[in-house]
């Protein structure tokens, strides 16, 4: 397959907002999350078995190529930590500054990362997305108007950076590729990779096309700053 390996950005080099996307290796290897948030009883104890809105369910495994959500589920926070390794749900985008008042102060103090100071980035976050999953895809799409910044917590996440799409003319509709980019032929595209380990982060400016992919069970945190 003829992807490139995009090559880690040290701090220096980043211009904020983004105006490309950034592989930061060990950017967030710092903060508390890395060290805590690989054991399970921690997060029951700390997520307080919270009511989680939105978790996305998908008819097969397919499906997720193309994010082709069959509907939102409710459920409590330990119950999906016991169904995700055998129901095609995925807990995704789900903006951890709403759930503050339910969870205990830990968890959001666990992604503190000074690191983010060094950037230039601010305390004044849009959201902080949570994404849990188990063998879970996210077809081609862009993220239209904001930065993101993914932080790896546990397990290996692959992000697909495809540079021949043309940028989106409805910033307000069309943020999501109708084709399903796992089943075209890369031959004929450019794409670049980058494999995520725990510690590691990447930056997204808004019209940075891209595909997720993770085997095995992944937990990453996404801080998303508000462009002026």
């Amino acid at each position: 397959m003829p992807l490139v390996e995009l090559k880690p950005t040290s701090i220096g080099e980043v211009n904020i907002p983004f105006d490309k996307p950034y592989f930061l290796k060990g950017h967030c290897k710092s903060m508390e999350a890395i060290n805590k948030w690989n054991n399970n009883d921690y997060l029951k104890k700390n997520f307080q078995n919270v009511l989680i809105y939105n978790i996305e369910y998908y008819k097969s495994k397919k499906d997720f190529e193309t994010t082709k959500v069959c509907e939102s589920l409710i459920e409590h926070f330990d119950n999906y930590l016991k169904n995700m390794y055998h129901e095609n749900i995925y807990l995704s985008d789900v903006n951890l500054l709403k759930y503050k008042e339910s969870i205990k102060d830990s968890i959001l103090k666990d992604l503190i990362n000074p690191n983010d100071y060094k950037l230039g980035l601010k305390d004044n976050l849009e959201s902080m997305n949570l994404y849990m999953g188990v063998d879970t895809k996210t077809g081609m799409h862009c993220h239209v108007e904001d930065d993101f910044l993914l932080n790896q917590i546990v397990g290996t996440k692959r992000i697909y950076i495809r540079n021949d799409l043309d940028k989106i003319t409805d910033l307000e509709e069309y943020n999501h590729s109708e084709e399903n980019f796992f089943d075209l032929d890369w031959e004929k595209m450019n794409i670049h990779y980058v494999d995520l380990k725990p510690g590691d982060s990447f930056g997204f400016p808004p019209t940075c096309w891209h595909a997720v992919q993770s085997d095995g069970y992944t937990l990453g945190v996404t801080k998303v700053w508000k462009r002026k």
